[in-house]
């Protein structure tokens, strides 16, 4: 489940477009950064990277690797539409 209440009203764009800038903050020596890819994971002697930054992202919002949250997210987007069509 997202930790953040917002997250089913946001989409997958918002969480891709905030892995890239949780990246370039980490490439550019933010801590704050180094410390939220860091604390997710184990390959912390390398460079910053896109994946590390997703499963970052995707472990924020409970869900155990990148490609199991926007999973959850098309299929929740997909059960909303299905509703409204419903109605």
């Amino acid at each position: 489940m997202p930790t953040h209440p917002e997250a089913p009203r946001l989409n997958l764009e918002y969480f891709r477009k905030a892995a890239k800038a949780l990246l370039k903050a980490a490439q550019s020596g933010d801590a704050s950064a180094l410390e939220r890819l860091a604390r997710y994971s184990v390959k912390t002697d390398q460079a910053p990277a896109l994946h590390q930054a997703q499963l970052a992202i995707a472990r924020e919002q409970g869900f155990a690797s990148w490609p199991r949250f926007p999973a959850f997210l098309q299929e929740s987007s997909r059960n909303i539409r299905e509703l409204v069509n419903e109605l």
